[in-house]
């Protein structure tokens, strides 16, 4: 567990104090999950248990401008933990970009839990398509509105239509990274034919998400099912 926060574009006393806060707040969860493992190891139940720990933002500290969450799609509001314990699985780390959609499947995948349901997400410990999968979406409309395509192999493009309050009509781009050689997206890559490739991408997934959620199946086929193998 990494307890010191890389950051910031200032130096001010003020913004390091809320780096020294979050770090603490991250220390204070790992000595919570501590006591939480013991606790399930006094009881025996540690082996056959499954644990997730995971996030659903990140925190920005002024690295593009911005101070908490919620704000845009930086890299570190949405690089966040997503870690599984399962009990049929060996230790190992997935170097492909995963999304918090994978949560339930990969949940209900470790508990041996089958279905017909049609899940936005996918099991992460499902290699075969993991590999297939070119990338995740994600999306922001609160401070500012915004869009982002996240590549399995490291290349992110950011599209905004500015402030939620008085939005632009129209998509633009905002920035375009390549996380192997700038994993803080200190630089945009210009690059159209890039763009056109990555924005591509974005409208497929978006299409796909917006598809499967105008249909409850997947949600009732979830109750019914899943209860009835537990």
């Amino acid at each position: 567990l990494v307890l010191q926060t890389t950051c910031c574009t200032t130096d001010s006393e003020e913004m390091q104090e809320d780096v020294n806060l979050y770090d603490a707040e991250i220390r204070s969860v790992d000595d919570k999950l501590k006591i939480f493992f013991e606790e399930l190891k006094s009881q025996n139940k540690y082996e056959d248990s499954v644990v997730v720990i995971v996030s659903d933002h990140g925190e920005q500290f002024d690295e593009h401008g911005q101070k908490g969450h919620g704000k845009n799609l930086h890299i570190e509001e949405v690089h966040v933990p997503f870690l599984v314990k399962c009990p049929k699985n060996q230790a190992r780390i997935i170097e492909e970009t995963v999304s918090n959609l994978d949560v339930t499947p990969t949940i209900l995948d470790c508990a041996g839990i089958k279905g017909s349901w049609d899940f936005d997400g996918i099991s992460i410990f499902d290699q075969r398509k993991v590999e297939a999968r070119v990338g995740v979406f994600s999306s922001v409309r609160r401070a500012f509105v915004e869009e982002a395509f996240s590549t399995k192999d490291g290349l992110r493009i950011i599209n905004s239509k500015g402030r939620a309050k008085k939005p632009n009509p129209e998509w633009a781009l905002k920035g375009m990274y390549d996380l192997n050689q700038d994993p803080m997206e200190a630089n945009s890559i210009q690059d159209q034919p890039l763009e056109s490739e990555l924005n591509s991408y974005l409208e497929s997934e978006k299409t796909t998400l917006n598809a499967k959620g105008k249909s409850e199946s997947a949600s009732t086929n979830l109750v019914s099912e899943a209860i009835e193998q537990l």
